[in-house]
C-alpha cells in the first residue's frame, strides 16, 4: 500500500510537469513485444488509454519487432523473454548496439534475483516487471500493475524529453 501511495504521488508530480510542458512534449511511443495475444491486447488497451502514451505497434516475436523498428523507432519497448523463433534476451543483445532504446522486460522468468533478470539488466533493460505464470491477463489488468507500467514508461518518456530539450527550455523547467 505504501508503494502505491508513493507511485500515486510521483504520478501526480509527473502529471503536473506534463501539464506545464504539454505544448512541447510529444507522446511516448511504445512497441509491445509479447507472444501472447491476450497480453499484447491488454497492454495495448491499458497504455493506449493514457494520453501521454501512443502504442506505435505490437509484435508477436522479435522478428516482427525488428521489421517494425526498421520502419519507425519507438521511444520505449516492452519485451517478453520467452517467445518462439527468438527469445527476448537474444533480441535485447542484438537490438541494443544498433538502437539503444529503453526496454522494460515484462516476463514471468525475470523474477528478482534470477539469472534472467540479471542478464536482462546486463544487456541493457532499464526495468523489469515480473508477470505471473498463470492468470497473466488478470495480473496485467490489475490497477497497481497498470499504474506501475504506466509510471515506468512515463518516467522514461520524461527523461527522453529532457534529453531532447534545448538548454533554454531546461531553464524554464
Amino acid at each position: 500500500m505504501v508503494g502505491l501511495v508513493f507511485l500515486n504521488n510521483q504520478l501526480n508530480q509527473l502529471n503536473q510537469l506534463n501539464q506545464l510542458n504539454k505544448k512541447t512534449m510529444k507522446k511516448i511511443r511504445v512497441l509491445i513485444v509479447d507472444d501472447s495475444a491476450v497480453v499484447r491486447q491488454t497492454m495495448e488497451k491499458i497504455l493506449s488509454s493514457e494520453p501521454e502514451i501512443e502504442v506505435m505497434g505490437v509484435a508477436a516475436d522479435p522478428y516482427i519487432a525488428a521489421s517494425r523498428i526498421k520502419e519507425e523507432v519507438p521511444d520505449v519497448i516492452t519485451l517478453d523473454v520467452e517467445m518462439p523463433r527468438m527469445d527476448g534476451l537474444t533480441f535485447l543483445q542484438k537490438i541494443m548496439p544498433r538502437h539503444p532504446i529503453p526496454v522494460v522486460i515484462c516476463s514471468s522468468l525475470a523474477y528478482s534475483g534470477s539469472e534472467t533478470a540479471f542478464h536482462a539488466l546486463e544487456y541493457g533493460a532499464v526495468d523489469i516487471i515480473q508477470k505471473p505464470r498463470l492468470g497473466t491477463k488478470r495480473y496485467v489488468q490489475n490497477d497497481s500493475i497498470s499504474l506501475f507500467l504506466f509510471f515506468v514508461i512515463l518516467v522514461i518518456g520524461i527523461y527522453l524529453w529532457f534529453d531532447n530539450c534545448d538548454l533554454e527550455l531546461h531553464k524554464l523547467c
